[in-house]
């Protein structure tokens, strides 16, 4: 509260009664502006943004390979179905064809080792016709697992058509294609940016802050007395010795991007060589190709010439 203290000489002789507060209020309002810290944080917002870029890379990526591993399983199941559809008229052929020998035999126009030929091959179709429905069954369960559905694969059926079939690319062309396309590579180099980005923040660790600092201070007491005051002022703050934590980050720091271009570095191998088994598993299926083409057009000549 407010007493009354001692009297007190004002100039000379004259007394005049005085009163002292002891109770006041003041505060105190700063504003710091930085205006440079040396890159420090601009370079690791660059940082931090290069490794959203390629976190968001990573993801198409495996959206990518999400969409690969449903239309693969989908043509093989289709492949599969034709495989399993062939074997199943071929067996009906066998069947119908070994009643014929049997039939020739009971004539007298046939020998024993001909029905015994007969019967060898429908056991034969049988076997390959029971092994390529459950190949069937079992990619229709891997391409529901795949898909997240929980149906079963007897009551899964599928039907569509096949691509047509284009020339193969050429090697180098296609290489530096999956170069400039392939989101896991795009995200191992913006992996790069980002540790070097957060090699130059570290780095920037050892630069002087400049910051502008704007500083009001007010003072008030009970008796009606107010004080004010403003003040700017520029801020330079200079890092002198911080125990070697800037430099064992940046070590660090240097460490990181070392490690993030040796993995594009395999990775980029690695896209070659898939490329090039691609290129050859390619050509392996049209040779194939070629041979069952052969293959069905003599069968057609000799299935006419039977007829």
């Amino acid at each position: 509260g407010i007493r009354v203290l001692v009297r007190s000489r004002v100039h000379g002789d004259v007394y005049k009664r005085q009163v002292y507060d002891d109770e006041f209020a003041e505060g105190t309002a700063i504003l710091e502006i930085p205006l440079t810290d040396g890159g420090k944080t601009r370079n690791m917002t660059k940082s931090e943004r290069k490794l959203q870029e390629a976190a968001e890379a990573s993801l198409e990526r495996l959206e990518e390979r999400l969409r690969y591993d449903v239309t693969r399983l989908f043509y093989l199941i289709l492949a599969q179905k034709e495989v399993v559809s062939a074997l199943e008229g071929a067996l009906e052929s066998l069947r119908l064809h070994e009643k014929d020998v049997l039939a020739m035999l009971e004539a007298g126009k046939a020998a024993r080792v001909d029905a015994l030929r007969v019967a060898a091959e429908v056991a034969s179709t049988e076997e390959q016709l029971l092994t390529r429905s459950h190949e069937l069954k079992s990619l229709k369960e891997d391409l529901l697992l795949v898909m997240g559905e929980r149906k079963k694969a007897e009551n899964f059926y599928l039907s569509g058509k096949f691509p047509e079939a284009g020339t193969a690319p050429d090697e180098q062309d296609l290489t530096e294609k999956a170069l400039q396309s392939r989101s896991d590579y795009i995200s191992a180099l913006r992996t790069i940016d980002a540790r070097e980005y957060g090699l130059r923040a570290a780095k920037a660790a050892k630069n002087p802050e400049i910051s502008l600092r704007g500083v009001h201070a007010y003072r008030s007491t009970s008796g009606g007395s107010n004080e004010s005051r403003t003040d700017a002022e520029l801020y330079i703050e200079f890092p002198l010795w911080d125990g070697g934590i800037s430099s064992a980050r940046a070590r660090q720091a240097r460490s990181e991007k070392a490690a993030a271009e040796a993995e594009a570095r395999g990775l980029a191998t690695q896209i070659e060589y898939e490329v090039s088994e691609a290129l050859r598993a390619y050509d392996v299926a049209e040779q194939k190709t070629a041979v069952a083409r052969t293959a069905l057009e003599s069968a057609q000549e000799l299935s006419l010439i039977h007829i």
